[in-house]
């Protein structure tokens, strides 16, 4: 059973090295270093934060058990915690020349984290059922439906770097 100290696991997951890494990778990889003026500059770090709080709000809306919110809510802060600086940019030279694959780190560093660890254990969270969700091998319901939070919140994130008027916002609003 899981404590009612959600917060502070989400903060304290928030906090781990891991994670905080991410803010120094961009969320469109090179691109994100263009010399077009970008009205945004947007990390992995907060894109997970943004993608966590999508899966957040639609549990929260479909009156979800506290243990699955939790569970979808920290895979979705987790999802990108192993990319690369330059993000997907250079992912296929990491892959070809080094046998790296953010998906893979991924799932190392949610398992096997030092520091994320600690986390799970302090909380009693299986971190396997993290990693299924995050993969899409899990039961839930996030699996299951015809959308995710991650691609809705790229788009989101890529027309605001290159100025659009698109408002992906106002379909999460139709979505929840």
């Amino acid at each position: 059973m899981i404590t009612p100290d959600v917060i502070d696991i989400y903060k304290e997951v928030i906090l781990s090295p891991e994670f905080k890494r991410l803010k120094n990778v961009s969320f469109l990889g090179i691109l994100g270093y263009s010399l077009l003026e970008p009205r945004t500059i947007s990390s992995r770090y907060d894109h997970s934060i943004a993608v966590a709080d999508m899966c957040f709000n639609f549990c929260r809306s479909k009156d979800m058990s506290y243990e699955d919110t939790t569970y979808i809510t920290l895979a979705g802060i987790l999802h990108d915690v192993g990319h690369p600086c330059f993000s997907h940019s250079l992912e296929a030279i990491f892959k070809e020349k080094c046998g790296i694959e953010h998906h893979k780190v991924t799932r190392q560093l949610v398992l096997f984290s030092s520091s994320l660890d600690i986390i799970w254990k302090k909380y009693n969270i299986d971190p396997i059922h993290i990693v299924d969700i995050i993969e899409g091998d899990s039961t839930s319901i996030v699996t299951k439906i015809p959308f995710n939070f991650d691609t809705l919140d790229g788009i989101y994130r890529t027309e605001s770097h290159f100025k659009s008027n698109l408002d992906t916002k106002d379909t999460i609003q139709i979505i929840y």
